[in-house]
């Protein structure tokens, strides 16, 4: 047994070769076999077409198809199944067209969408029965169409046959998507049905598009016609919702700019969603192009007449921003911006211009600022192109009235910078600096700026107004931040005088220790090249006081040999301890109407001639220091000659005056001099006619400059160089007289055969 076993297993170690041959004749099928086989499949085809199944099941289906295509029949398989497909779709079609008297376009469409349905979901049963057949062919041709794509041609050669049918169709869907722009409700269920049928026939951008964006281009165009013919320019005469309401524009009888704009963005939005829900995604953006087109891009100027001054004035910033969306859509930014800077410019000029609001004038800039930027950022996105249109339309309207903002700006820092101020905290007035400084950069006439700033500098430091050193150093910081060290030298030399002036009067009080008491005494000296210009004038002074004048001269020039003290008594100030009937007072006077009180110490009474006698000032001083204490409601003196209430306009060298010892004040400190130092006329054109003078300089200076580099230029040329030169805002009329200065001086000569070429003369 274990010897056989043994013996079997080396036996079958050894592999067998097997050898297959083909067929020597090849099977054949009955003659009647494709026949009989293609009958049965036209029967199950008809089946399907008929109630959706065939009538045999569907893999005994697969094997005949399978059989005839190993067969050869694969050819005469295909054309024939092409001709049943071909004839019921013909019949489905001439049953459709009967329908097309229907009035209503959805039901229709109805029809239409529930044959395509059909039609498909029987076409993919088809192809699973001729799988076999689909394969075979287009592995042998790539000719061949396969079976699905061979109903979809057939179905779309059928269908563009009738010329009735097929537009009947297109009309359908095309009023139905009217009818939803209208207002109306629709199954977009039946419509995106439709829409996908010509997708799938290759149908929908050769046929349906065109024709879609035809109708969508007229159906905007009337309707952007209709709104902007409608449009109001209040804003405020009608309902916000109005626009929202309507179900159809046609509704909107008058519209104002703000509606017409959410109207717009709602239709754009709207026909989004209809690309999105039952058109081709890729025809939103040709969709939206065209509708954008006609509701906005054509009626731009229209809406920009009647609407952006007053959104921008009422502030309506969710309108504003919703404009800019939309004209950046259709690229008309560039006419949006030529608006906003036409408002930024009427509404600067109109302030400026108006001499009512100097009050008021820079708080009205900085909060027009500030209402810019937050459209700027809140609306236009902080458009780079936006925010400069800003910068030159500011720049335009505050130099337009050259010197009244630099002086307004400077007035306006006076007020926050004065002793007193109690108007805001620390941390909001150097947000407030910070703000002004942003106007000051606007200001192209900085020197006009500086001479105002200076003089206003010089009264808080003089009168002791400043609020404090600290804070007038924190402008300078900010102010030499801009504009370099140069153009705050001087305003830091006057700061500096005011501290080395407390030195000088601390030595000048330790050399007075033992001397005989009289009146209080401190003098600031101030360095020329700083302080503004002052003209001198002369007044005799009270005997201690012009001896205390003396002593502090003397020990002036001990330290001081190389320098000369000038007088000015004009700036100076004094506090008089005065009694009345209604009590003690503090008289806080300038220096003129001091000489005047202190003579009353004396004597009640005294004649006009005598008071310019002893104090020694001209007429035109004297007169304006004592209507300041005679032309008040409560005058400090009064004028014998005159009745009460005494207080006549102009003083008469006749005039005689007397104590008013019924002199009533709420308060101690009675303050006689001007400690908000409102500016008179003469001063203000004083401080102009200085800057302009200075100009001239400048002016000559870079006239003579270039030509002495250029030796010859022409007129035009010359006048060309001096505008771009100069830093300042100068007109041509201006050039040409200081040209004509410099030529009569002799530093520049005409040519003798062209008076328009000019030479430099050495």
């Amino acid at each position: 047994m274990f010897s056989t076993v043994d013996s079997m297993i080396v036996s079958s170690s050894t592999p067998r070769k097997i050898r297959l041959s083909p067929l020597r004749t090849q099977p054949r099928l009955p003659d009647d076999y494709f026949e009989q086989s293609w009958g049965t499949l036209k029967s199950a085809i008809n089946d399907i077409h008929s109630r959706g199944l065939p009538n045999y099941n569907v893999e005994v289906l697969y094997r005949f198809c399978e059989t005839l295509c190993i067969h050869n029949y694969s050819n005469l398989l295909y054309d024939n199944l092409n001709d049943v497909i071909s004839l019921h779709t013909r019949n489905q079609l001439s049953d459709l067209q009967q329908h097309i008297t229907n009035p209503d376009p959805l039901g229709f469409l109805t029809l239409v969408d529930r044959l395509w349905s059909k039609y498909t979901k029987d076409l993919k049963l088809i192809r699973l029965i001729f799988l076999y057949l689909d394969r075979s062919l287009n592995s042998e041709s790539s000719n061949v169409l396969p079976i699905w794509d061979l109903g979809l041609s057939i179905l779309k050669e059928k269908l563009m046959e009738s010329n009735e049918l097929s537009g009947y169709i297109l009309n359908s869907v095309l009023k139905v998507v009217e009818w939803e722009r209208d207002g109306k409700s629709i199954d977009r269920d039946v419509v995106r049905g439709v829409v996908n049928m010509y997708t799938e026939l290759g149908l929908y951008f050769s046929y349906f598009f065109p024709a879609l964006i035809k109708e969508t281009r007229t159906y905007y165009s009337q309707e952007g016609k209709r709104l902007s013919d409608s449009l109001v320019q209040d804003i405020g005469n009608i309902s916000p919702t109005a626009a929202t309401t309507a179900s159809s524009s046609s509704a909107l009888s008058s519209i104002n700019v703000p509606q017409f704009i959410l109207h717009a963005e709602n239709r754009i939005n709207q026909e989004k969603d209809r690309a999105e829900s039952y058109l081709d995604p890729e025809s939103k953006q040709k969709l939206v192009f065209e509708t954008q087109g006609k509701l906005i891009r054509e009626h731009v100027t229209r809406i920009l007449d009647l609407g952006f001054e007053q959104m921008m004035k009422k502030e309506l910033k969710d309108d504003v921003a919703r404009l800019y969306t939309l004209l950046d859509a259709v690229e008309k930014l560039d006419v949006l911006r030529i608006y906003w800077t036409v408002f930024i410019k009427n509404t600067g000029l109109k302030m400026v211009n108006d001499p009512s609001i100097d009050s008021t004038l820079v708080n009205q800039i900085l909060s027009f600022k500030s209402h810019l930027d937050s459209f700027l950022e809140v609306c236009f996105q902080s458009n780079p192109k936006f925010q400069h249109s800003l910068k030159e339309a500011f720049e335009s309207f505050i130099n337009a009235n050259k010197s009244r903002p630099a002086k307004l700006i400077a007035k306006f820092l006076d007020k926050y910078l004065r002793s007193g101020n109690t108007l805001v905290s620390d941390e909001e007035l150097n947000d407030i600096l910070d703000r002004i400084l942003v106007l000051f950069r606007f200001i192209h006439g900085k020197d006009m700026f500086e001479a105002y700033y200076k003089h206003d500098l010089a009264i808080r430091l003089l009168y002791g107004n400043s609020a404090s050193r600290d804070l007038e150093m924190l402008v300078l910081t900010k102010l030499k931040k801009e504009c370099g060290e140069t153009f705050t030298t001087k305003l830091e030399g006057m700061l500096k005088d005011i501290g080395i002036s407390g030195q000088i009067m601390e030595e000048f009080m330790k050399s007075k220790r033992g001397t005989a008491s009289g009146p209080s005494f401190n003098v600031l000296t101030l360095n020329r090249k700083y302080w503004p210009t002052y003209k001198r004038e002369e007044v005799k002074l009270p005997p201690d006081l012009e001896k205390l004048h003396q002593q502090f001269e003397e020990k002036y020039k001990k330290k001081n040999d190389h320098k000369k003290l000038t007088w000015l008594p004009q700036l100076g100030t004094a506090v008089i301890h005065a009694s009345f009937l209604g009590g003690k007072k503090e008289l806080f006077v300038t220096q003129y109407q001091a000489l005047v009180l202190n003579m009353f110490r004396s004597q009640d009474i005294y004649t006009y001639e005598s008071i310019k006698e002893v104090t020694g000032m001209p007429d035109d001083v004297l007169k304006k220091t004592l209507l300041s204490l005679s032309g008040s409601k409560a005058p400090i003196i009064h004028r014998v000659s005159l009745p009460p209430p005494k207080t006549e306009i102009n003083i008469s060298n006749q005039d005689e005056f007397q104590v008013n010892y019924g002199f009533t004040y709420p308060s101690v400190r009675v303050v006689l001099y001007e400690t908000e130092q409102k500016e008179k006329s003469g001063e203000e054109k004083h401080v102009e006619a200085k800057v302009h003078l200075d100009r001239n300089y400048k002016l000559d200076a870079v006239i003579v400059k270039i030509m002495k580099v250029n030796k010859t230029l022409q007129h035009s040329e010359l006048i060309n160089k001096v505008l771009s030169d100069v830093k300042y805002l100068v007109t041509v009329p201006e050039v040409k007289k200081r040209l004509e200065s410099i030529i009569d001086r002799e530093f520049i000569e005409r040519d003798e055969n062209d008076p328009n070429i000019l030479k430099y003369v050495p």
